[in-house]
């Protein structure tokens, strides 16, 4: 009885530990997220599992990578960036960071109303859409914003991780024959490869990485949650949460839609073609999901790409200042408005965001490495087997940009 009461009482400290890096996962597993991890499992069935792996790598380099740093400098990245390299940068990598944020934030919208709509069938997902918006400002607004978007965003991720575990579970379970395959490297076409840079890419936004060490700041860390492993406890449980929940849906698509030859497009798609296995329980499954991934995302990407500008403006940026509070509320309504009018982001707009991904992210992985290697660092700086994988990582982050720039050329230009 002692030792499980011991191992409870262990978990309950990782938890309350794990904010930041819950608040991150939260951030990173949005509508698109599940999407596409819907599609890599149903197109190619478990081959690309092996990708999950690596990604969970590469951002789990980053995001260390980023809070020491952070932490041992004493500034958040965007501010070591104009400390030390310029303001000029630190506007540059702000105004990218903030521009991706707005331009994404039409999608969290209708994820949000397309979630409601699968709870509550016949109510119109443009309504569901503006009733968690409303909500959202609710927290954007309210006092001790950290500690409740802390809480809220720690329920999504766990109410993520049970409905597609449940899902998965109610389906009959993955093969396990096919689970070891999909752990040997291999790319099943030469179309899974560049889907692999833009699901790498995707899930390791370095901007969403970097906006960690602004929570960081919030939890109000310091050099001791270095040396007590506090950090690396929640970059694992950040970092595992992301993993494990991507894996969960490849999972089920795997196993039940590829046999079938049945590739969806979105969360519905997927609720639907379950429906005859696990019954009227897939559409509130998926809804649940759904909801949970774009609602968390929805306010963290709004006070994202408001902290990470005004920091870069060399702006106060708590999350109860003014100028946050009024910044994020106006990438909500941004947000809000043009669901609502168009039901989806323009052309446009969407050209900004990829361009500002091509932008952002070499840049934010450069400096990342930098400021790690700062003489500063003093007895925290990496040492030669930590620096050799994140510039790999970093090689990682180069031919993800390069996949974004062929995108560009061939969408836009």
């Amino acid at each position: 009885m002692e030792g499980n009461s011991t191992k409870k009482s262990k978990i309950k400290r990782i938890l309350e530990i794990s904010g930041p890096g819950l608040i991150m996962a939260a951030a990173s597993i949005g509508p698109a997220s599940v999407t596409t991890a819907s599609v890599l499992g149903s197109s190619y069935g478990y081959a690309l599992l092996w990708m999950v792996i690596l990604t969970i790598v590469v951002r789990a380099m980053f995001v260390r990578g980023a809070y020491v740093s952070s932490l041992v400098l004493g500034h958040p990245t965007l501010e070591a960036i104009r400390k030390y390299y310029g303001p000029a940068l630190g506007v540059i990598t702000g105004i990218a960071c903030l521009l991706g944020s707005v331009a994404y934030q039409v999608g969290n919208f209708s994820g949000t109303g397309m979630g409601v709509s699968l709870l509550f069938p016949g109510l119109d997902w443009k309504i569901g859409g503006v009733v968690m918006t409303l909500a959202s400002v609710y927290f954007i607004l309210s006092k001790n914003v950290f500690v409740k978007i802390e809480k809220v965003m720690k329920v999504c991720v766990f109410a993520m991780i049970a409905c597609f575990g449940i899902s998965l579970i109610a389906t009959g379970g993955p093969s396990i024959g096919g689970m070891a395959s999909g752990m040997i490297p291999k790319f099943p076409d030469q179309k899974s490869m560049f889907t692999t840079l833009a699901f790498i890419g995707s899930t390791c936004s370095l901007p969403g990485i970097v906006y960690g060490t602004y929570l960081g700041k919030e939890k109000k860390w310091g050099l001791e949650d270095i040396r007590n492993n506090n950090i690396t406890w929640d970059t694992a449980v950040g970092v595992g949460s992301i993993g494990l929940i991507v894996v969960l849906v490849m999972l089920t698509s795997a196993a039940v839609l590829h046999p079938r030859g049945v590739t969806v497009t979105s969360v519905q798609d997927m609720a639907e073609q379950l429906t005859p296995i696990i019954g009227g329980a897939a559409r509130y499954l998926m809804g649940l999901s759904l909801l949970s991934a774009a609602v968390s995302s929805m306010i963290v990407n709004a006070q994202m790409g408001s902290v990470l500008i005004l920091s870069g403006l060399g702006k106060p940026y708590g999350m109860e200042d003014k100028l946050v509070r009024v910044c994020s509320l106006v990438i909500l309504i941004f947000g809000c408005v043009l669901g609502v009018s168009i039901g989806k982001a323009p052309v446009q707009m969407l050209m900004i965001a990829a361009a500002c991904t091509i932008v952002s992210m070499p840049l934010l992985g450069i400096f990342i490495i930098m400021l790690l290697n700062k003489k500063e660092m003093g007895e925290f700086k990496p040492k030669p087997i930590f620096n050799a994988t994140l510039i790999i990582s970093y090689i990682l982050i180069l031919l993800v940009t390069w996949n974004n720039i062929s995108n560009f050329i061939t969408r836009y230009l």
